[in-house]
């Protein structure tokens, strides 16, 4: 029953789950990562979760199966949490739950005719989770103590789970789910090329490429200035951001004419298709696009979303992602001013590359491994400025909401801002604005001044009206400090607009990085 799972689509088997993974310090960059599944049907029903022999309690971490707890413990998702846990190799998993035929499932997540079970089984990562190797309550014994109808109406439950979010017939999840949105989500690359192909001004990715060159030119200005890092410090974060890699839209496959032909031909499709049929085609090419992904060189994810307006810096590749919604009208276009574009994009770039040295992004080193390449001295007083940072935003006190808010939880994001809006300004006062004309209806403004009101756009907004419980958990700052509080830390917007000493926005003390 696993193995036809596997041989639809599925990649959550209720049992275990695999999922892709990254991390340099576990073999490969490129893993698919063995785990424990994690329950997700919403089912408010006793008699339906009868049907499995399992009771689900909300304030518990159990499924009980057949009367016998300890199935699929539910485990945090976030990778750190797991990068906790001991590394446990293929065989071991195989040897601890002989009663699933691990092999057969995975084989059959693979293109019958191309994929590569040789590359993938080199590829098969997972950890010593309680739910696989623990002493009791473990999957092995689970499965053994189950009866087999039981654990086929889980299994029956499991993959309705996987089937909900496009099979359902409820009018509300149906009416604001509009078929050109599903096509891109779950196609993604191939939305991608249509709108590059048909509406995308491909000088945008030549201009977004030169100014993430440029903005790292300026970071290693910046590194290489810092007073207070130890020359050996100095040298790994330069080393770092000069072999930082880029994807700026897309990769050049996508380039190559009939390259998405070939992709598509693994797809077979009728005419006389259902919907639910359509789909479930889909899905299944694209679980055999991610296993070839893993198993191949190629940079872009064939799951993951292009058509989203945004940009990513991934610390375990060393890699800042640029998607190509993000690079064009009205966010960013190569016919805009140079301070527009300066002012917009640019200041994101700078803002992602800043990840690069957050607390999160500063553990790894120039490709992706998790190496200390701090001094002691330099790690103290890292600590010392990031601190500064927590304190000014939790004594800075958001009108809108009355009361200050938790600074460590957003530290990254804030140190992410310091850093990238002190590279972008920077990298702007470099440019050359002979030629530039005048915004209309701004012809008062400077270009300085010009670039902080841009850049504030960005953080526009009407007043969030979450509950306030939600807001705290975010984990960017709130958009009046990522303006004022940022902007307040770098002295040359005092300097821009002329601020008395001593107000708001020219304190006498700021928070800084380099």
């Amino acid at each position: 029953m696993l193995a036809n799972m596997a041989k639809l689509h599925l990649r959550d088997f209720g049992m275990f789950e695999v999922i892709y993974f990254e991390h340099q310090e576990i073999g490969t960059t490129k893993q698919l990562l063995i785990k424990p599944s994690e329950i997700q049907l919403p089912l408010p029903k006793v008699e339906m979760m009868e049907l499995c022999g399992w009771l689900y309690y909300s304030v518990g971490t159990y499924i009980v199966v057949g009367g016998y707890t300890g199935i699929f413990p539910k485990l945090l998702v976030q990778m750190p949490a797991e990068l906790t846990l001991t590394e446990a190799s293929y065989s071991q998993l195989k040897s601890h739950i002989p009663s699933i035929d691990f092999d057969r499932i995975l084989k059959n997540l693979l293109h019958p005719k191309f994929g590569n079970w040789t590359i993938l089984k080199n590829k098969l990562a997972t950890m010593k989770f309680d739910a696989f190797f623990g002493e009791g309550n473990n999957l092995e014994q689970t499965i053994r103590n189950a009866s087999s109808r039981k654990l086929a109406n889980y299994l029956v439950f499991k993959y309705l789970e996987s089937a909900y979010s496009y099979i359902t017939v409820n009018k509300q999840v149906v009416d604001p789910r509009p078929c050109d949105e599903l096509l891109v989500n779950v196609l993604p690359r191939a939305s991608l090329r249509v709108f590059v192909q048909k509406y995308f001004n491909k000088e945008n990715l030549k201009l977004a490429s030169r100014m993430v060159d440029e903005t790292k030119n300026t970071y290693m200005e910046m590194i290489h200035a810092s007073t207070w890092l130890d020359e050996s410090t100095k040298t790994e974060a330069i080393h770092k951001v000069a072999e930082m890699r880029k994807m700026v839209g897309y990769t050049e496959e996508y380039e190559r004419k009939g390259a998405l032909d070939e992709i598509f031909e693994t797809l077979p499709t009728s005419s006389s298709d259902s919907f639910y049929t359509l789909v479930t085609k889909i899905q299944r090419f694209r679980t055999e696009q991610l296993m070839d992904f893993i198993t191949s060189d190629t940079l872009l994810n064939p799951t993951e979303p292009l058509m989203v307006a945004n940009a990513f810096y991934f610390s375990l590749k060393n890699s800042l992602n640029i998607l190509v919604p993000f690079l064009d009208d009205p966010l960013f276009d190569a016919k805009f001013p140079k301070y527009v574009n300066a002012a917009g994009i640019g200041r994101v770039l700078a803002h992602e590359i800043g990840h690069a040295f957050d607390i999160h992004g500063r553990l790894a080193n120039y490709n992706g491994s998790v190496v200390d390449w701090w001094t002691e001295k330099n790690r103290i007083e890292y600590e010392k400025k990031t601190k500064c940072l927590v304190d000014q935003y939790e004594r800075y006190v958001n009108p809108d909401y009355g009361r200050s808010m938790n600074g460590t939880r957003v530290l990254s994001e804030m140190i992410a801002d310091i850093v990238g809006t002190e590279a972008a300004w920077k990298t702007f006062q470099k440019m050359n604005l002979t030629d530039e004309l005048d915004l209309y209806g701004f012809e008062y403004a400077s270009f300085d001044q010009l670039y902080f009101q841009i850049a504030a756009l960005d953080f526009c907004a009407p007043r969030d009206k979450s509950p306030i419980w939600k807001i705290f958990a975010m984990e960017h700052p709130t958009n009046r400090f990522r303006v004022n509080g940022v902007f307040s830390n770098l002295k040359a917007f005092a300097d821009t607009f002329k601020c008395p000493a001593g107000s708001p926005m020219n304190p006498d003390t700021r928070c800084e990085l380099f």
